[in-house]
């Protein structure tokens, strides 16, 4: 029997029946959905905010498996998707722009620091020919 099968290798918090599909109240909704704008589709960051926001640190009340579960069953399917997934595509974009100007701006000083380093060495060559024309 597969469903035995599965009960025995996955751990019991990570193992969702098709029936056992817990209720999530209003709060849990809105701290899944913060924590969705806050750590994108990182689940592991998004459960341990809900257990943060609801105050439920030493007993979570929502695991990985459980935030994965929602978030294709029910929030993907709802109005606040849409926004969200506008909200991390915008913000996917503002990330790529950031790392963009960070690589110019180290490409830029490993420029300078270059011609630092090749003047020095010109100036070190001059001052030898110089030294040894006299």
């Amino acid at each position: 029997d597969r469903e035995v099968i599965f009960r025995s290798i996955l751990p019991e918090e990570r193992y969702i029946t098709e029936g056992a599909d817990p209720v999530w109240s209003q709060a849990e909704k809105s701290a899944f959905e913060k924590g969705l704008y806050e750590h994108s589709t990182v689940f592991p960051k998004v459960a341990k905010f809900i257990a943060i926001a609801t105050k439920k640190e030493k007993q979570p009340s929502k695991s990985t498996a459980m935030c994965v579960k929602y978030f294709y069953d029910v929030f993907k399917k709802s109005r606040n998707y849409n926004l969200w997934e506008r909200h991390d595509l915008l913000q996917l974009q503002k990330e790529e722009r950031a790392r963009i100007a960070k690589e110019r701006e180290e490409a830029k000083e490993a420029r300078r620091q270059r011609r630092k380093r090749a003047a020095k060495e010109r100036s070190a060559k001059e001052a030898a020919l110089a030294g040894s024309n006299e």
